[in-house]
């Protein structure tokens, strides 16, 4: 009970915090470069996606070199 009664007297703090923070933080594009690639000589396949992560999407990097050519 204790908890939502602070949950709905702070909501409107935590709403504009939220939209101050979205509106502050930077928006990095994503690496340049081939985002798909196949490395060894194996006979079996590994496939795999990743959703939703910035880091695996490369953002902030200048290139996506490394990641494809190691």
């Amino acid at each position: 009970m204790g908890y939502q009664i602070s949950a709905i007297a702070l909501a409107p703090i935590l709403f504009l915090q939220g939209k101050f923070v979205r509106k502050t933080t930077p928006q990095l594009p994503e690496a340049k470069g081939e985002q798909k690639g196949i490395k060894g000589n194996g006979k079996k396949c590994l496939k795999l996606m990743v959703l939703g992560d910035s880091a695996a999407a490369g953002v902030g990097a200048h290139s996506l070199y490394w990641s494809n050519n190691m």
